[in-house]
């Protein structure tokens, strides 16, 4: 990275250089939603009351086994039993069940997701929220 210099000097600068791009970036991200976007990305919707949604998953590139064994991490054995799984921007897939007392617990990395508010309800759900 400094090339021949091998100095402590040359590395505590390539060091400071670093940590101060690194911080106008966190800071650019901040400040610009266009940015964050481009940068960060977004949550990706991978299924939505049990039914997968094959050009996400594609172009997410999310193979169906892959899928699977997430759902399987979250306490989930079916598709079907899925009201919505969504790709987290820093790789992890939240599931929410169908069921409102099913397990949601994951593996080692996972996270435990939440129930919606009804106003960001998708599908069935929403109709069922409404009424």
């Amino acid at each position: 990275m400094v090339g021949d210099n091998t100095t402590v000097l040359g590395g505590v600068v390539s060091t400071i250089v670093i940590i101060a791009i690194a911080r106008v970036i966190q800071i650019a991200v901040s400040r610009s939603q266009r940015l964050e976007r481009a940068l960060i990305g977004e949550p990706r919707i991978l299924i939505v009351d049990g039914v997968p949604d094959p050009r996400a998953m594609r172009e997410e590139e999310i193979s169906m086994e892959e899928l699977l064994a997430a759902l399987r991490e979250h306490g989930v054995e079916h598709v079907n039993e899925v009201h919505l799984a969504v790709l987290e921007v820093d790789g992890s897939i939240s599931v929410i069940s169908a069921e409102p007392g099913a397990a949601q617990g994951g593996g080692p990395g996972s996270r435990r997701a939440g129930r919606l508010p009804r106003s960001r309800r998708i599908g069935r759900r929403a109709a069922q929220a409404k009424a």
